[in-house]
């Protein structure tokens, strides 16, 4: 594992891509069942307090941030529920992106497993909103720097596809060519520390592709 931050309140850890970040019935390795244990190992503990905040997909790699303390916990999920959690991701997206930056703003509806993405508001729909970057264009694809201003289920995936550019790897949402994993990383984490209240500004070496 690598952890990237630990203190007594939280645990940030990057997730490699094809891990799930939570056990299910079917599958009970997964990030969280890994820092679990190395946090017994650590503490020579068989009970320790442990709790996923957020979640990244199964094929998505990088940050993903544990509490270990109710208090944190509630301070954390509020921060998200606020939006004052800043979060930054790279990813390769099929096909040439015309524009050097811009703004996507779309309204997101979650059915089965899958978001669907509405141009104007609609009933049980969400805003979703990002920015995005180009960082590279290669001969077929895209590099982008996208920074989340709303947290919606599949947002990155399923805006981005919308406007024509499905993440490489992702086929549930329109990709062309079969990857082992999506390519879309979580790599900088930005927000106040839920009980020290000092900035932390958290990020991994490297884009991914």
């Amino acid at each position: 594992m690598n952890i990237i931050f630990h203190d007594n309140h939280l645990l940030v850890v990057e997730k490699e891509a094809g891990l799930l970040t939570q056990p299910t019935e079917l599958c009970q390795d997964s990030l969280e069942t890994r820092v679990k244990a190395w946090l017994q190992k650590e503490l020579n503990k068989e009970v320790v307090f442990l709790k996923t905040v957020h979640r990244l997909d199964k094929g998505v790699s990088g940050l993903v941030i544990f509490t270990r303390s109710s208090k944190a916990t509630a301070r954390m999920s509020k921060l998200i529920k606020d939006q004052k959690i800043k979060k930054t991701y790279f990813t390769e997206v099929e096909g040439l992106v015309k524009k050097d930056s811009g703004t996507l703003t779309h309204f997101l509806e979650k059915k089965e497993f899958i978001a669907k993405v509405y141009d104007i508001e609609q009933f049980d729909t969400k805003e979703a909103i990002l920015n995005y970057t180009v960082l590279k264009r290669n001969e077929s694809t895209s590099v982008l720097k996208v920074e989340l201003i709303t947290g919606r289920y599949h947002q990155i995936r399923a805006q981005l596809s919308y406007i024509g550019h499905p993440i490489v790897g992702d086929q549930k949402y329109g990709a062309k060519f079969k990857q082992a994993n999506i390519h879309l990383r979580h790599s900088i984490l930005e927000f106040i520390h839920p009980v020290t209240q000092k900035l932390l500004r958290l990020q991994l070496p490297d884009t991914g592709f």
